[in-house]
């Protein structure tokens, strides 16, 4: 039987309905004393797993609806807001935080069994592993900006594989999560520094400058051999992560607001916001969005008022605006 998710008032609804007047029928989870914040199916559809303010998270079966598991606990704050759940890849172990706590717990998914908890800030699990990423700050999330370090653990065993140097942040991980990126500040050059990690033996691979007031994200290519870094209203950088060196973008002038990868990792988008004047201040007006060749760096087409989504396979593009004065509703 198929199912869809409800969380109005967390059911199960049949996809087999075909009229919009037909009532569908429905398998409601009862349990949660509190609203339910996320909830979603494991991947074989039999069990689904939802979080909860009241400060539990449940699995139950898909078929029944039937709770299988309850992992409950204790915060520092009463009413907290919605907190953060991750299953692993495996989906044998989940990860729950709150912001205002200083930890995050895992539980064993089949027990519900809380197994270790653990101080810091919790990222993530890397890509095909079991390996999960932690920062350390000397307070909880909400009320601490110092970042006194991350943390590559194990899952399984909650123990701490390596501890990266210096007063890392953690920013992102390589699609085959065999490498880590993250970000400090040196205060004696006042520039952005950026470093790639081996995630099996912790060792720093390289590190690049940035300049600009900050980072706002970073992506990696597909293949993980190339790299943009986009600040807050800054410059776009474009590295070779095995060269180390900045590379150029054809033309490119302006300031970027967003900046990504096509899937296929061959093309590079970007998209500027201008920027005009009002009583208010400054508000967005319109924006130009620019294509580029992610190998060569040359610029492949420039559009006004336009955005863009790349098709699955990085081969197509859809695009909503102008060109020359003409619309170009898809392009190559």
């Amino acid at each position: 039987m198929k199912h869809l998710l409800c969380f109005a008032f967390v059911c199960l609804l049949c996809a087999g309905c075909t009229h919009a007047a037909e009532t569908p029928p429905f398998i409601e989870l009862k349990g949660h004393e509190g609203g339910v914040s996320w909830a979603s199916f494991f991947s074989d559809g039999k069990k689904v797993l939802t979080y909860s303010r009241d400060n539990t998270v449940r699995t139950w079966d898909a078929e029944s609806g039937k709770e299988l598991t309850k992992m409950e606990w204790q915060i520092v704050r009463d009413k907290s807001p919605s907190g953060m759940i991750r299953l692993s890849p495996d989906e044998k172990r989940v990860v729950t935080s709150s912001p205002w706590d200083r930890a995050f717990r895992i539980w064993d998914t089949e027990s519900g069994e809380e197994l270790y908890r653990l101080e810091g800030e919790f990222h993530g699990f890397l890509p095909n592993s079991n390996k999960i990423v932690v920062t350390s700050r000397n307070g909880s999330v909400m009320t601490s900006t110092q970042i006194l370090g991350t943390q590559i653990v194990d899952a399984e065993s909650g123990k701490e594989l390596h501890k990266l140097e210096g007063y890392s942040q953690y920013l992102t991980a390589s699609s085959d999560g065999k490498m880590i990126v993250t970000k400090t500040w040196d205060s004696a050059s006042q520039t952005w520094v950026v470093h790639i990690w081996d995630v099996d033996s912790g060792k720093e691979l390289r590190k690049f400058e940035v300049t600009g007031s900050s980072i706002s994200y970073i992506y990696l290519s597909f293949d993980g051999k190339k790299m943009i870094v986009v600040g807050n209203r800054g410059p776009i950088h474009f590295f070779g992560v095995e060269s180390g060196k900045e590379l150029e973008l054809e033309g490119y002038t302006d300031t970027h607001s967003y900046a990504c990868f096509s899937p296929d990792g061959k093309k590079i988008v970007a998209r500027s916001p201008f920027l005009e004047k009002s009583n208010s201040g400054l508000r967005f007006r319109d924006y130009s969005t620019r294509i580029w060749d992610a190998e060569s760096g040359k610029e492949l087409y420039k559009f006004e008022n336009a955005d863009v989504a790349f098709s699955q396979d990085g081969k197509n593009n859809d695009c909503y605006g102008k060109q020359g004065g003409e619309e170009r509703p898809n392009f190559g």
